[in-house]
């Protein structure tokens, strides 16, 4: 799945006699160090919609039902993408970072955080996922030449990491 695409987990629950049970029994779902609890429905499925607190990464789900357990893994994929490093002369009159938000769809006004430096600028995605921030000269000239520094991109709880290379 993408990061908060709203993908649903679901399982039917069978008992001890093979059969599906009913509604209003209760399941937990542990995905990764998060446990969820989930009652199922007429026909025996219990369903989790994935929120946003699950992070991108590979996660095993734990599924418990009157002391029996499945597992299964779960994969989840990054919506923020970046160039890995970002280059700009000290003496630059702007500098204009990107960073593109998109997965099973493209993500439109959305807002995204760009942390450069201690501070924070913030923009929304346009119609293609992409947004752009510009950092100005007077920025810039708090910068050190020949110093690496750290870019965090934040699109909801999701942050990656770029550089930043200030030359002379």
């Amino acid at each position: 799945m993408f990061y908060d695409d709203g993908t649903k987990y679901r399982v039917r629950i069978v008992d001890d006699n093979g059969k599906f049970v009913g509604a209003g029994k209760f399941v937990t779902i542990k995905v990764g160090s998060k446990t969820f609890t989930v009652k199922t429905d007429k026909n025996g499925y219990a369903t989790l919609t994935i929120p946003n607190t699950i992070t991108p990464g590979k996660y095993t789900i734990v599924v418990t039902y009157a002391g029996q357990s499945v597992k299964n893994t779960l994969q989840v994929k990054q919506i923020l993408t970046s160039a890995k490093t970002v280059n700009v002369k000290k003496s630059a009159s702007k500098l204009v970072l990107k960073a593109t938000l998109k997965g099973k769809t493209v993500l439109k006004n959305k807002v995204v955080k760009f942390k450069v430096n201690g501070k924070t600028y913030s923009g929304k995605t346009n119609s293609k996922g992409i947004v752009q921030i510009t950092i100005k000269k007077a920025d810039l000239k708090k910068l050190k030449a020949g110093k690496t520094y750290t870019v965090s991109i934040t699109y909801s709880k999701d942050t990656i990491k770029t550089s930043l290379k200030v030359k002379r």
